[in-house]
């Protein structure tokens, strides 16, 4: 008797343990959120839009303008994970540089913008946001006195 009791006990144990380990294993821990550098890096994003609107004045599109000012007919930029990038078109390197992630702002002397064209400044902050394939940064500068916001657009390739 005593064995038959202590027998039913070591199996009861044995389920209880197996049964616990099971529910830990369903009990998965959701992926983490991917940093922005690393939504950034190993991507190539291709300047696809870019707007700018003075003072009270309609929102232009400003794409030509970049591109006449680069004399190109596309931009790309590629970022690494140590804070560089660079822009390209067409696989010909244009300019190398930094850039700094700050909360919601990318600082970097990207010099393709109307906010950079206009500015006293090497570095300046953009807000940015990634959504998917999509890398959406915002100016919010000065331009002959008049608050300048600048829309710039990019598509993972």
């Amino acid at each position: 008797m005593f064995k038959k009791t202590f027998l039913l006990t070591i199996l009861a144990a044995f389920t209880l343990v197996f049964t616990s380990c099971e529910k830990d294993k369903d009990k998965k821990d959701p992926d983490p959120e991917p940093t922005p550098t690393a939504k950034l890096v190993g991507k190539e994003w291709k300047l696809t839009s870019q707007k700018a609107k003075v003072g009270n004045g309609q929102e232009q599109n400003v794409l030509n303008v970049i591109y006449e000012e680069f004399e190109v007919d596309e931009i790309v930029v590629e970022f690494d994970d140590e804070g560089g990038y660079m822009i390209s078109s067409h696989g010909e390197n244009l300019e190398d540089g930094t850039y700094e992630i700050n909360g919601d702002e990318i600082e970097w002397n990207y010099k393709a913008t109307i906010s950079w064209l206009s500015s006293d400044e090497d570095i300046l902050p953009y807000e940015f946001e990634i959504n998917g394939n999509t890398l959406r940064l915002i100016s919010n500068a000065t331009y002959q006195g008049q608050p300048l916001k600048e829309t710039i657009t990019f598509t993972a390739q």
